[in-house]
């Protein structure tokens, strides 16, 4: 299932590395799937959540947009399953030089 994702990393770094879109400022990643019925994603115990399942895919793409750069700071808002993990999650990073990242992710949409 996963592999279809992956060619968008490639297509990103062709982008990222060849400067076509200038000096990056501002990244918006956004990436749900519907995994309401994947048992394990609504067990903390098991690495359930949206961020840990999914999630991990806008941080990658923002980190490649951003070469690898550190956020200064990280701020968070989401919902939470009667499970206690996260369904719908989004991050907000602060960069240095005033770049910014914003990323949802969810396992139910």
């Amino acid at each position: 299932m996963w592999t279809r994702f992956f060619p968008l990393h490639a297509d990103v770094k062709s982008l990222v590395d060849s400067n076509v879109l200038g000096d990056l400022r501002v990244a918006l990643v956004s990436f749900g799937l519907n995994l309401d019925s994947v048992e394990r994603m609504q067990d903390p115990d098991h690495g359930g959540g949206a961020l840990l399942e999914i999630g991990i895919y806008c941080l990658n793409i923002v980190d490649l947009m951003f070469g690898g750069e550190e956020p200064l700071s990280i701020s968070a808002v989401g919902q939470k399953t009667s499970a206690g993990v996260d369904s719908t999650l989004t991050v907000t990073m602060l960069y240095k030089e005033n770049k910014i990242a914003s990323l949802t992710t969810s396992m139910g949409e």
